[in-house]
């Protein structure tokens, strides 16, 4: 198997991740999306909500890695093509979810490019990636832990 699929699976497993932690919140899930403007359509209190998930299944480096464009493709990808009202990036190993609102986190990665802060990963090293150093903006996002 790729690692395009191994991937995919990782998504797949933090959006239902996402999604059962809504649910508990009284969202209701409306869908699920398969293409780059979100990846959950909720209500909640007669509003829709979108949202777009990112399962991070490696330890804490002080660092969240957001993808925003395909090499191969050149478009983008990722933060960058997302649609979504709220934007949520979770880690496995510690079950902690930082949420935020979509465009409020594109405009800080905005910010970081030029600034050293971007590298490159995925297949092939094809994906154009963000690093964001949490500790610099913790304050910007609200955190929970997904098991709550």
């Amino acid at each position: 198997m790729s690692n395009f699929h191994t991937d995919l699976k990782v998504g797949q497993q933090g959006e239902d991740v996402l999604a059962q932690w809504l649910v508990r919140r009284g969202y209701r899930i409306l869908s699920f999306n398969d293409d780059s403007r979100h990846d959950i359509f909720a209500l909640y209190e007669n509003q829709i909500h979108t949202f777009e998930a990112k399962f991070d299944q490696y330890p804490r480096t002080g660092n969240m890695v957001i993808e925003v464009f395909c090499l191969r493709r050149m478009q983008p990808t990722g933060l960058a093509a997302s649609k979504s009202d709220f934007f949520a990036y979770i880690y496995s190993h510690d079950r902690s979810m930082f949420l935020i609102r979509t465009d409020a986190l594109k405009e800080i990665l905005r910010q970081r490019v030029g600034r050293g802060w971007v590298t490159n990963g995925g297949d092939n090293n094809q994906s154009v990636m963000v690093k964001l150093p949490i500790v610099e903006y913790a304050d910007r996002f609200q955190q929970f832990n997904i098991d709550e």
